[in-house]
């Protein structure tokens, strides 16, 4: 009788830590995947995020050319460690550029790249989007500065774009779904090959 009375104590025990660790594994998805769901944008929304995308790698290519460190900081957001990671390999990037420049006894005239948007998602509060983007080195040796040349490199980029954290209380009550030009994003976070 009391082996009886401990089993179904056992057992109701047991019954009861089950829920409990069902009960806690639906509530961390459940925030899990509301704050990162991702939802497709649509055609307006692709079409201004591909033109800032744009805006920022030209930014950046300009800040390469003029070895800006400055500018290309201030693309990306330093609270975050990949951001901090893509920043500093933005930075290695630049340095190595005009670096190899010196020795090669070359000085670039310009850097254009052109990116193809594969798509862009809504992604919590900014978008993550993946494109190709094709990058043109116009240069010219020391010797021959009328002659130029070029080299191109092409690349996948995959990155994520969130609001800057230091907008006014006006603009961050804005959704990012009402983005127009005039908001200000920032790389969080940018994986390419």
């Amino acid at each position: 009788m009391i082996l009886l009375i401990s089993l179904k104590k056992v057992t109701i025990i047991i019954i009861a830590i089950t829920l409990i660790i069902l009960l806690g594994f639906s509530v961390y998805y459940k925030y899990y995947y509301s704050q990162n769901s991702i939802i497709y944008v649509d055609d307006l929304q692709h079409d201004m995020l591909t033109m800032k995308i744009q805006e920022i790698f030209n930014i950046r290519n300009r800040s390469i050319l003029k070895k800006n460190n400055g500018n290309i900081k201030s693309l990306y957001n330093h609270n975050l460690r990949n951001s901090r990671w893509a920043c500093e390999h933005a930075l290695k990037k630049m340095n190595y550029l005009h670096s190899w420049s010196a020795k090669q006894g070359i000085t670039f005239k310009n850097i254009n790249s052109l990116g193809t948007v594969r798509y862009v998602k809504k992604k919590g509060d900014g978008f993550s989007a993946n494109l190709l983007v094709s990058t043109e080195y116009f240069y010219s040796y020391q010797d021959s500065l009328q002659k130029i040349n070029s080299f191109r490199i092409g690349t996948y980029h995959s990155l994520d774009l969130m609001p800057t954290p230091n907008l006014t209380n006006k603009e961050s009550t804005s959704s990012p779904d009402s983005l127009t030009m005039d908001h200000s994003l920032q790389i969080t976070r940018e994986w390419y090959t």
